[in-house]
């Protein structure tokens, strides 16, 4: 099994000025789309742990990097 890290970063919301959006501008530039905190590959890896076990297990095979919940949800 391949040990899957995570990153964890600050972010700021900021606002234009001109067309009064607001937006977080290191999720434009790493093009992490909204709503979208847990990598692709690490969701993959997640469905497959809980295909063959728990949910909860899941969670502490992968060092509870998300929530049972989060698991079921994906």
């Amino acid at each position: 099994m391949t040990e899957l890290g995570s990153i964890t970063y600050e972010r700021y919301y900021y606002r234009n000025k001109t067309t009064k959006e607001y937006c977080f501008l290191l999720d434009a530039f790493l093009e992490i789309e909204k709503y979208r905190r847990v990598d692709a590959k690490l969701r993959l890896e997640l469905c497959k742990t809980a295909a063959d076990n728990s949910y909860q297990k899941a969670c502490y095979i992968h060092h509870n990097v998300v929530s049972k919940t989060s698991i079921m949800n994906f």
